[in-house]
């Protein structure tokens, strides 16, 4: 789970004042150190990355899928905030361009829904600083 709050307004002038966060984030001991690390992450025969690589579960239970795409998130998460990982600054950008190319090829819903518990973790985050598992 992770945890924001607002530390304190600093007024820059102009309407502008700058917010600080504090955000606490509970990493793993075997969060992931590099993009490849992330379980929906692959490499082609040619070694370039694949940012979106999965295999929607064979249930036809919304939730599952749901809740798988929800577990990936996490798993981005606690690789961005493991201070152990490698710098991922565009890693976020790539799976999204990944996940919107795939899923308009495949037209597949469980994969859709996939993404969109995927991206409820992601806009929860990025809207309220936390997020709960």
């Amino acid at each position: 789970m992770a945890k924001a709050k607002v530390a304190h307004f600093k007024d820059h002038g102009g309407g502008i004042r700058e917010a600080t966060k504090r955000i606490k984030w509970y990493v793993p001991i075997n969060a992931p150190c590099k993009p490849e690390d992330l379980p929906f992450v692959d490499r082609d025969e040619n070694g370039r990355m694949i940012w979106w690589s999965v295999t929607p579960a064979k249930t036809d239970y919304w939730s599952v899928h749901k809740m798988l795409g929800r577990a990936y998130a996490f798993e981005l998460f606690d690789l961005l905030n493991n201070p152990a990982a490698e710098s991922n600054e565009y890693v976020l950008g790539r799976i999204a361009a990944a996940m919107l190319s795939t899923v308009r090829r495949s037209d597949d819903w469980r994969e859709a829904t996939m993404v969109e518990g995927f991206f409820d973790v992601v806009g929860e985050y990025i809207s309220t600083g936390k997020v709960n598992r």
